[in-house]
């Protein structure tokens, strides 16, 4: 058994030993009142700990696709979308392990999805490619996109996603 006082009444009467309720619990809350003031610190910080880590992993993803957009060649583009397509799909798993919330994941996996399927034909760079724009952009119709602007906006997608 613990040596702690009777109390009597809620009404603040003293016990025997002379302590009242409120006594107690004042007491009772200066032990407690650290802990929880700690657990709740320690709360906050975690929390904005793992915003910061987030933050950094969508600059690192966004800087690594300003190099890809900055490099789509204005010839092969079908080679370089080969080529460059592991890095990026690495790329975005790396980011998808840091991202909390399955909204972020999903709109991540479904970029992904929109590059991934980039039709072939889009992004043939024979010559004739830039023999339409140059006769689309004649006729102001710009509903054309040439192979690299293809691309580049479904690179920016991805960029937009990491701001």
């Amino acid at each position: 058994m613990t040596n702690l006082p009777i109390v009597g009444p809620v009404t603040g009467q003293e016990s025997q030993h002379g302590a009242t309720w409120v006594q107690i619990i004042w007491e009772a809350l200066k032990i407690l009142l650290p802990f929880v003031a700690g657990y709740f610190a320690h709360f906050l910080q975690s929390r904005r700990e793992n915003s910061a880590r987030v933050r950094r992993e969508k600059d690192a993803f966004g800087v690594f696709v300003r190099q890809k957009i900055g490099a789509v060649p204005t010839r092969e583009i079908m080679e370089f979308y080969k080529t460059t397509k592991p890095e990026i799909w690495d790329a975005v798993q790396r980011l998808r392990h840091y991202l909390p919330l399955a909204s972020d994941q999903s709109a991540i996996d479904d970029l992904w999805i929109k590059y991934d399927a980039i039709p072939a034909d889009k992004l043939d760079d024979d010559g004739m490619a830039q023999w339409v724009a140059g006769l689309m952009a004649a006729t102001g119709d710009k509903a054309f996109q040439s192979p690299r602007e293809v691309l580049a906006a479904s690179l920016e997608q991805f960029y937009q996603f990491s701001k």
